[in-house]
């Protein structure tokens, strides 16, 4: 890491300080406005809860509900990995059963029969979550639980981003 001053066109010390501290909060967990995509396999999360995908190492957790129907008729994330239901296992629906509806609680109905519900968990401390990548977290420090009353599911809606841009730029 160097400075470049460009009146000199020479690099400042690397021991240059001022005292300045540069802040973070991390990653930005507020609730985003929700918007309607018209699709119905995208779920959109409301209230502190995160789905369960199940990544290489294990479970991981996420907020993107863009959802889709893998070859064998499983619920995945749109990058294949299996988003899991109650009792830790992918749901799986038939890719040519019908109409599929999720419930604000997360229960997947086709033609009626439910199928399953997703898994939905809170956390008990947000800073103990471990970014992936791809929208995705390692709860294991977070003290996973299961998801309060206050998490629930839009169906046919997505999660913009919380993330106030004019704020996060200063």
């Amino acid at each position: 890491f160097t400075l470049f001053n460009k009146a000199k066109g020479t690099g400042l010390p690397r021991q240059l300080n001022d005292g300045t501290v540069v802040g973070s909060r991390g990653t930005n967990l507020d609730q985003g406005a929700l918007q309607a995509s018209g699709r119905p396999l995208d779920v959109a999360l409301l209230g502190p809860g995160f789905l369960v995908v199940r990544g290489p190492q294990g479970e991981l957790l996420t907020r993107d509900g863009r959802l889709k129907l893998g070859p064998d008729g499983q619920l995945q994330a749109m990058d294949g990995l299996p988003i899991l239901g109650k009792g830790g296992q992918p749901l799986t629906v038939d890719p040519t059963g019908g109409r599929l509806t999720i419930a604000a609680d997360g229960s997947v109905q086709q033609n009626g029969a439910v199928l399953g519900q997703l898994e939905l968990r809170d956390v008990a401390y947000p800073l103990g979550l471990k970014k992936i990548g791809n929208s995705r977290f390692d709860g294991a420090n977070a003290q996973p639980q299961a998801a309060s009353p206050n998490t629930t599911l839009a169906q046919g809606h997505l999660e913009q981003s919380g993330v106030d841009m004019p704020s996060a730029m200063v």
